[in-house]
This record gives C-alpha cells, structure tokens and sequence, in this order.
C-alpha cells in the first residue's frame, strides 16, 4: 500500500477496529471483578496453564490456514486487514496465559481475550462466506428462483409510455430498462428525460462527483437522491465528502454492501415523503415501525403509487468501481426488488464497453434492451428486445 493512500484505511477499518477496542476494554473490569472471586482459586493452575497455551498456539495454526487459503482465494482484500485483530487479541491470550506462572489472575484475562478474538475471528469468516462463497451462491439462487415466481402485483403502465417513449413502447411499473448509447452523453441526455417526469429519482453516479450530479438537476422539480461512487475512488481527497443529513451520498468506501445499505436508507427515506412529507429520521417510533414493515412486505405499495426511478450511470464504468460478480448479483437482487415495489430501472451501458457474456448477463435482467442515439433533438431507438411484442422494431422521438 502507498503512503498516501493510508488516508483511506480508517474507512475501511473504522467500524471492527472500534467493536475490539470497546470490547477489550470492556474486558478489564470483568476480569477485575473474577480476579475478586477467584472461581478458579481451588483448581491447580500449573496444567491447566500448559493445556490453554497448547491450546491458543494449535488454535493459532488453524486460523492461520484459514486466513492462507481465503488471502488466495477473497476478492475483498479488506477482510484480510479485519482478521488481524482477532489474531491480536489472542496473541493476548498467550501474553496472559504465560504470565499465569506468575499470577493467577493473569488466567482470567487469558481466557476472555482467547474467547473474544476466536468469536470475532468466526464472525469474520462468517461475512467472507456470505458475501463471497456460501452465502452469495445462495443469495444469486433465491435470487434467481424469485425472479421465476414473483410477478408484479399490479400490472400498473408507467406513465413514461406516453410522456417520454410517446406510447411507441409500453413500460410497466417495475421494469428495467438497459440503454445502450454510443457517446456517454446521449444515455445521460435520455435519463435526464426520464426522471423529469418523475415524482422520486435515485441517481447512482460512477464517473462524476455528487455535486456535479445537483448543479445538473438543479431544476428537477422532483425529490432526486444521488449515490456518489467516484469521490472516494476517483476524487483523489480533491472533492467533499456529502454532507450528513443532505439527499446526497458518499459512498466510503465504495463497495456493493455500502451501496445496498444506502439505498436501502433512501427508500426509507422515500416511503417516509410519500406517507408523511419528512425524512425517516425526523418520524417517531411508531412512524418508523409502520414504514419498515411497509418495506419488508412482499405486497409493498407505497412507490406503486408514485414514479419512482433509479438510474445507474453507468454499467460499463460501475464495473471499474465493484468487482463484476458482486455486482451483477447484487443487480439481480435489485431488480427483483423492483419488481415487488413498481420502482423502474434504468441501465445506461456505453457500446463496446463490455464483453458479450457479461452483455448477455445485463440482458437477462431487462425488460427493455435499446440503443439510443440523439441527432438534433430528435432521440432514435432500435429495440433490440422488450417484453412489450407490439413495441416497434425502430422509432423515434422527439421534435
């Protein structure tokens, strides 16, 4: 790692470093307070001293070949960096258990950092197989089934048939749409289009700042969230973090659980507006406790209700920013997602950009596959497949 990119590594390690912290030193007044009753003060300390040394190292070598094998195997790299501080607090537990010659008490202290670091060693296993393994293979299955067996609820038209696509194509609420342009700004001149005439737009931005995302929209009359996956990649420290509390987002780092997990605030924030016209944050308990049952339902209607769009820009530069398989698992994901709460998508994807396997991939997660080109204010499609069998080979829109 360069020097100057040191600067990010509290980022990435902020939220485990401070749970060890915390926890080792919560350990000290519990260990002060078995050292007070001395459980273990009847027992002869000298095999037991042996046994749990023997213990920690033979405990040690297998986490050790663990760590080896996932270090060849991870594509996250900042796992890797996480498991160095369970592997720190037992080497605690064998500073301690040797001073246990010397004080009794020391065992004590030896048996809470053992079972402290082995705990958050598992736990870290246990978000590596998830995500990468175990768990992802059966989270794109399920994935993949529930795409089969849900449909939308409501086979509600999107109002963008008729006020952007002039009824030349007919998009329901949950679809997805992926256009595919030749010049960047002729897929940013179309999604512009698109969300002027929605009530709510997400924006996830791979190439650009946020800010450059607000002056763009600046008169968008509509509520427009916009996800920022280039200032803390891209940015160089040159550009602001999104202020906390705005309807913009830094993501930081840039990974696929921080993307899940910010949209995942913007649609509370958004059923929030629909319902009661304020942020999640600003509603009381019961509020709040009404809109998360209102997301974790299957028959979630609050956005059917309303146009609610979210745009990637784009496919072909987001792939720079996650890994390829994470991130097509997590579209799959999210465009199922869609599908149980009449949100559309739309993919904007540069010609050439990809390989045809991965093409072939994005494809199958569309409703609406178009290449868009833009000529004197007039926006030309060719349909190159849509669930809609009437839609027209080639049209055109605009004056």
């Amino acid at each position: 790692m360069k020097l100057k990119n040191t600067r990010y590594l509290p980022k990435v390690i902020g939220g485990t470093l401070g749970f060890v912290i915390i926890s080792s030193l919560f350990g000290i007044p519990i260990c002060s307070i078995l050292c007070y009753f001395d459980p273990m003060e009847e027992i002869v300390l000298g095999q037991i001293i042996t046994s749990l040394i023997g213990g920690i190292l033979t405990i040690s070598l297998i986490l050790s070949s663990v760590v080896g094998h996932i270090s060849s195997t991870s594509k996250e790299k900042k796992h890797l960096i996480e498991l160095l501080f369970p592997f720190t607090l037992i080497i605690f537990a064998v500073f301690f258990a040797i001073c246990s010659y010397v004080t009794r008490y020391s065992l004590y202290f030896a048996f809470y950092y053992l079972i402290l670091g082995t705990i958050i060693f598992l736990n870290e296993i246990r978000i590596i197989l998830y995500e990468e393994t175990i768990g992802a293979s059966l989270w794109e299955r399920l994935t993949y089934e529930s795409r089969e067996n849900k449909i939308p609820h409501l086979h509600d038209k999107s109002q963008l048939s008729s006020k952007v696509f002039e009824d030349k194509i007919q998009l329901f609420k949950g679809d997805t749409i992926l256009a595919v342009f030749e010049f960047l700004q002729d897929g940013r001149t179309l999604a512009k289009k698109i969300i002027n005439t929605c009530e709510y737009a997400i924006y996830i931005s791979s190439d650009r700042p946020y800010t450059v995302i607000e002056e763009e929209f600046k008169d968008y009359k509509g509520k427009l969230y916009c996800i920022d996956c280039f200032t803390n990649l891209y940015g160089l420290g040159e550009f602001k973090q999104a202020e906390k509390g705005s309807n913009s987002y830094t993501l930081n780092p840039p990974s696929i659980r921080e993307l899940h997990s910010t949209l995942r605030e913007i649609r509370k924030n958004i059923v929030s507006h629909i319902g009661n016209e304020k942020d999640w944050e600003q509603l009381d308990k019961i509020k709040k406790k009404e809109i998360e049952k209102e997301l974790g339902s299957t028959e979630a209607k609050t956005e059917r209700e309303k146009n609610v769009w979210i745009v990637y820009d784009s496919i072909s530069s987001l792939m720079a920013v996650f890994e390829l398989e994470p991130l097509l698992m997590f579209l799959t994901h999210d465009t199922t997602v869609d599908k149980t709460i009449g949100r559309n998508t739309l993919l904007l994807m540069k010609d050439g950009a990809l390989d045809s396997n991965t093409i072939s991939r994005l494809e199958s997660l569309c409703e609406h596959i178009l290449n868009v080109k833009i000529k004197e204010n007039k926006t030309y499609f060719v349909v190159k497949g849509s669930t809609d069998v009437k839609a027209q080979e080639n049209f055109c829109i605009g004056n």
